[in-house]
């Protein structure tokens, strides 16, 4: 198998792992109904990515962009998701300090995030 087609089922297959990963995880949890539908939405995404290879957002989606324009879709949509979770994280944190209780997950979460992105912009500042 070439490394082109290899590439191309990558995505699918780390999401079936993944989902097989969660059904295990939920049945030892005794979730065995979760489990089931956490493979069950990743086996349909995987579906969709393997099916949907002409359309722009399913080969973003599948690590498969065919130019530098879908690229930056990837980027800008990782940037996206990524200020959504710090927002949600942030208003969880001051929700729960509300609530009277000392905000975990969320100062995990945050700390995590923030060295992070501290560590990524002093990584990329060095590199340039």
């Amino acid at each position: 198998m070439s490394t082109k087609r290899a590439s191309e089922y990558s995505v699918p297959a780390l999401a079936l792992v993944l989902g097989l990963i969660g059904w295990i995880v939920a049945a030892i949890g005794g979730q065995g109904r979760w489990g089931i539908l956490i493979f069950g939405i990743m086996a349909l995404y995987a579906l969709v990515l393997l099916a949907g290879g002409r359309f722009a957002v399913t080969r973003v989606l599948a690590g498969r962009p065919a130019d530098e324009r879908e690229q930056s879709f990837d980027l800008r949509a990782t940037a996206f998701a990524g200020v959504v979770v710090i927002a949600c994280i942030i208003g969880g944190f001051f929700y729960e300090l509300a609530a009277g209780r000392g905000g975990e997950p969320f100062v995990w979460l945050g700390t995590v995030a923030g060295l992070s992105y501290l560590v990524a912009v002093i990584w990329l500042r060095w590199r340039a």
